[in-house]
């Protein structure tokens, strides 16, 4: 689609400088700019020009949809506005790591519009899902387009988050084999900068066991910048802890609706 914006601007160009060198060689006949040629050439030119350059930004803005595409993983690598809106939506171009199902990977760009409501559950490290079609052309699910289940997401993401340290091979064995509950947080203590993108805490919890008993936890977990707020003294956070070790749990911290998980906090 590039190629042929970019092949469509030089034919307008052609066109429209064609049309000023046919005014400047008949420059003195003043009924060349009621000719045919002129018109057709200067009007036509405008127009292949400004189609040429809205028809790639329309059509990459949407997502370019891709057409019986299969559903797989994606991990955003950056976020990047490009400074274009269409009806006062951000035009944004992700860089994606794709994971299929066969577990086949690829970098890819996905350029696309999102809602302002729904930008901020881009982040770095996120899962989506997308679609892939022939050749490898990547774009977001519409509304009816196929879609990885849960299950199927959060185990293909389970393998790449370890491979990309996004979490430990502990925080994995224990979000498989243990039991969900919640923990109140009674102490923060941050090992560095809150300002960072990922941020070291100390935390103190009182564990609520599945059996309602109350077990005090000491753990020190490095979380996104973002999860700090969900981490205060007082905050209920949901965990997975092993049964026979409770000192042994990992944190979920609050993950968009949008996403289809929310990914395990690094041990």
């Amino acid at each position: 689609m590039k190629i042929v914006g970019s092949l469509g601007r030089a034919i307008g160009l052609i066109m429209i400088f064609g049309s000023m060198a046919y005014i400047f060689l008949n420059r003195d006949n003043m009924e060349v700019f009621s000719s045919s040629a002129f018109r057709y050439t200067l009007y036509g030119g405008i127009a292949i020009l400004v189609i040429s350059s809205i028809l790639p930004l329309v059509l990459s803005g949407f997502g370019g949809r891709v057409k019986n595409g299969v559903p797989a993983l994606g991990i955003i690598e950056s976020v990047r506005q490009t400074g274009t809106y269409i009806n006062e939506q951000p035009q944004v171009e992700l860089k994606v790591q794709v994971t299929e199902e066969s577990g086949e990977q690829f970098d890819t760009t996905i350029t696309t519009i999102i809602p302002l409501t729904q930008l901020a559950s881009f982040q770095i490290n996120s899962p989506i899902n997308v679609l892939v079609g022939e050749n490898r052309k990547v774009g977001l699910p519409k509304a009816g387009d196929p879609t990885l289940s849960q299950e199927k997401m959060q185990s293909i993401f389970n393998v790449v988050a370890v491979k990309k340290g996004l979490i430990s091979k502990e925080s994995l064995e224990i979000s498989q084999n243990g039991v969900e509950s919640y923990a109140t947080v009674k102490a923060m203590r941050p090992r560095g900068s809150l300002t960072a993108e990922r941020v070291e805490l100390e935390l103190e919890l009182d564990l609520t066991k599945v059996d309602q008993s109350i077990v005090p936890v000491s753990v020190v977990k490095t979380f996104p910048g973002s999860s700090v707020e969900q981490l205060q003294p007082g905050r209920v956070v949901s965990v997975i802890y092993l049964p026979n070790q409770p000192e042994k749990l990992v944190i979920k911290t609050v993950a968009d609706a949008n996403t289809a998980q929310s990914a395990f906090q690094r041990g």
